[in-house]
């Protein structure tokens, strides 16, 4: 999760206004970074998103493959990528430049439980049209197949133990999180897991980070599409346990019109453990208060208690 390239906003601009001088006399802001990217954002609300990461840019390229191709066939909106950054000497990566989808990412905004039953019906929906894109004999055919076990229960189980055992390690080890339990329920549910064959086009990475909502907190897109692949429909299902609540849980499933199995709905809660605990040790460590509370939220909402 370190960088190779260590960017600001200063850099990033001094990389963009050299392939793109339209923006040189334009002063950005930063909009955010993550793991793998550096985001700043014009006054005329383009984006600019620079990878900072070799797989940051492995995965860019993945996006700009797929995000034409799935754009026309879903109705939330997604980024559409208009301005494309070469690698220069100063800068190892292509990187891409669009329209801001405006609102917050969900994470950064207060719910109420009202609000968040409103959305079941709408991201079910998001869901049942992005699984049922035919992807034999189209562009979409050239998409990866899940090639670093994002289903493998076992491997989610070492993730989320090695998470653990940092967190249990830590100073400010989070004090209402029981953490043993959390660990004996997954090594408990992993074993039994059994993933059905059935593959479908994914997000592949579909938590509240990567959801846009506006000021009536309604969702209102979805981004960050680099680990779009043809997968396992439960990494998606996952958000049924990262945003969803619990008591709404079961329309949810029932608003998803695509057969589900037991083994799917355990491996979308395993997949949840593992962003909670990924996301709290995330947030420790850059002293990020809001992406602790995401995953207290997820850690706590798992179907552990």
């Amino acid at each position: 999760m370190i960088a190779d390239t260590n960017l600001t906003t200063e850099s990033a601009h001094r990389i963009v206004a050299t392939q793109f001088p339209q923006f040189r006399d334009e002063v950005p802001t930063l909009l955010g970074q993550g793991w793998d990217n550096f985001c700043i954002i014009y006054p005329d609300q383009t984006v600019f998103r620079l990878p900072t990461r070799k797989v940051g840019a492995e995965i860019l390229v993945n996006e700009c493959h797929a995000l034409p191709h799935l754009r026309p066939q879903l109705d939330l909106p997604i980024p559409d990528f208009q301005h494309f950054g070469v690698p220069q000497d100063d800068y190892p990566y292509p990187f891409v430049g669009y329209p801001l989808l405006p609102g917050q990412t969900a994470d950064r905004m207060t719910w109420t439980d009202e609000e968040r039953a409103r959305q079941v019906q709408p991201l079910a929906n998001f869901l049942n049209q992005l699984h049922a894109i035919e992807f034999t004999n189209s562009p979409l055919q050239g998409l990866p197949d899940d090639t670093i076990f994002r289903k493998d229960h076992i491997s989610l189980l070492e993730k989320i133990e090695t998470r653990c055992q940092i967190l249990q390690d830590a100073p400010q080890a989070p004090a209402d999180l029981d953490l043993t339990a959390i660990l004996k329920w997954a090594r408990a549910l992993a074993p039994t897991i059994r993933p059905t064959a059935r593959v479908v086009i994914v997000h592949g990475d579909l938590y509240p980070r990567h959801l846009i909502a506006n000021e009536r907190r309604q969702v209102t897109g979805i981004i960050d599409w680099g680990d779009t692949h043809r997968g396992h429909p439960a990494l998606d299902l996952s958000l049924a346990y990262t945003f969803v609540l619990p008591t709404q849980r079961e329309r949810f499933f029932a608003a998803y019109h695509h057969p589900l199995e037991d083994s799917d709905l355990q491996l979308a809660a395993l997949r949840a453990a593992m962003y909670g605990t990924s996301l709290m040790v995330y947030g420790q460590t850059i002293d990020d208060h809001t992406i602790k509370s995401l995953a207290h939220q997820i850690l706590k909402s798992l179907p552990v208690w």
